[in-house]
């Protein structure tokens, strides 16, 4: 679950984090089948081996409830917001391009331009190397 967490998360930070809580998330099950193990292959005796295994199970369920710095919920996704909130966003966008359109047709249209109109001024003057 925590590899898919980080794989999914919007925010890069939120990301890392549950992919190094996997990574102690398998570490602790690991340690959880060593405990369980240890039982018959070292003879240590079943209560202590259970009560390593409950510490170890309590300590992975501390992990798998770790929260995110950033909401799940992307409040900006328009499938989630409501009716009015999506108008007024797609009033926003509209205004906005009206904008952008006149923002244009005060530049003016290149085909307006003549040839003669355009000044031609060199960038480098040319220098006579006989001239010192």
């Amino acid at each position: 679950m925590g590899r898919l967490r980080a794989s999914l998360s919007a925010s890069p930070l939120d990301a890392r984090i549950a992919s190094l809580v996997a990574v102690a998330q398998r570490n602790i099950e690991e340690a959880m089948r060593i405990a369980k193990s240890a039982r018959k292959v070292d003879g240590i005796e079943g209560g202590r081996s259970n009560r390593v295994h409950r510490d170890l199970a309590k300590a992975a369920g501390a992990l798998s409830n770790i929260r995110r710095l950033r909401p799940s919920r992307d409040y900006d996704d328009p499938d989630l917001m409501s009716e009015e909130d999506r108008a007024q966003l797609l009033r926003d966008r509209l205004d906005a391009e009206r904008d952008a359109e006149d923002a244009n047709e005060d530049i003016g249209d290149v085909d307006d331009i003549e040839v003669d109109d355009i000044e031609v001024v060199p960038l480098v003057e040319a220098v006579d190397p006989e001239a010192d």
